[in-house]
């Protein structure tokens, strides 16, 4: 009697699980459980049920891990992208950091040029057919920190082009200091000679002229050194030979004439280091 209720028991909680599926899923695996005489099965059409929801169990777990998969590698992706900006950005901040502190010390350093060239033909107060030829110039700093060791080496004098040209400048200096910011120093030097109109006539007819050639080394604050080449020349020599617009200082009388800067070298160029 009790296997008989238990039978009957089994039977109607599986008819409870028919009557819980949609007509859809039970005819789907009614179908494949059905015999000859058309009886269905409930024990196999249960069986079939419980296979189909694991395939699709299975099927959802498959879905979701590859979702997953592309949302990591999606992560992923967007993980470089930011390292390579991130990336990007510091060097763009280092670069302008670097960069910032290049004008910074481009706008504050020393730079030393040489102006001012002038010749003054200086009479002799007792024999005013007599002159001196003085040559004089400025070395300027025009930058805004000090111009440390300058040093200057330079030729002053009559000579023809070539001549100076072939110079190099590598006599010992004539000066060596620290030049402070927006100073200038004046470097001047009298040739040796006594002149006359007719020694200057005899000059000019030669092709030479008055010149003035030579370079300023230093090193600015930063550690770098730096070189101005500089060459100028007195152009039509002849003026020399006017005495127009003569002055006079302490009862000695002159006459200034502006140099020419010569174009093959008048520059500011920085030194290798050694």
């Amino acid at each position: 009697m009790s296997s008989l209720t238990f039978v009957v028991s089994y039977r109607s909680k599986q008819l409870q699980t028919l009557n819980s599926l949609s007509p859809v899923e039970v005819k789907d695996v009614s179908v494949s459980c059905a015999s000859e005489t058309q009886i269905i099965d409930v024990e196999c059409v249960l069986e079939n049920l419980r296979l189909s929801q694991t395939q699709e169990r299975e099927m959802a777990s498959l879905s979701a891990q590859q979702d997953v998969a592309v949302w990591t590698f999606g992560l992923m992706v967007l993980g470089v992208i930011s390292l390579v900006l991130s990336a990007l950005g510091l060097f763009a901040l280092i670069w302008t950091f670097i960069r910032t502190r290049q004008l910074s010390e481009d706008q504050s350093r020393a730079y030393v040029l040489t102006l001012g060239f002038t010749v003054s033909k200086i009479y002799n107060p007792e024999d005013n057919s007599r002159y001196q030829i003085y040559i004089s110039f400025d070395i300027h700093n025009t930058g805004h920190t000090p111009a440390l060791d300058v040093v200057t080496v330079s030729r002053l004098g009559w000579s023809d082009e070539a001549t100076m040209l072939d110079w190099s400048p590598i006599a010992p200096p004539t000066s060596r200091g620290v030049l402070g910011p927006q100073q200038k120093v004046q470097q001047s030097r009298t040739i040796p000679e006594d002149y006359t109109d007719p020694i200057v006539l005899s000059n000019v007819s030669q092709g030479t002229t008055v010149w003035a050639r030579g370079v300023v080394r230093y090193q600015d604050v930063f550690g770098q050194s730096w070189q101005h080449s500089f060459m100028w020349h007195l152009k039509d020599p002849e003026r020399l030979l006017s005495k127009d617009g003569t002055s006079e200082k302490d009862g000695v009388a002159y006459k200034d004439f502006s140099m020419t800067v010569h174009a093959e070298e008048n520059e500011l160029k920085k030194l290798e280091s050694s």
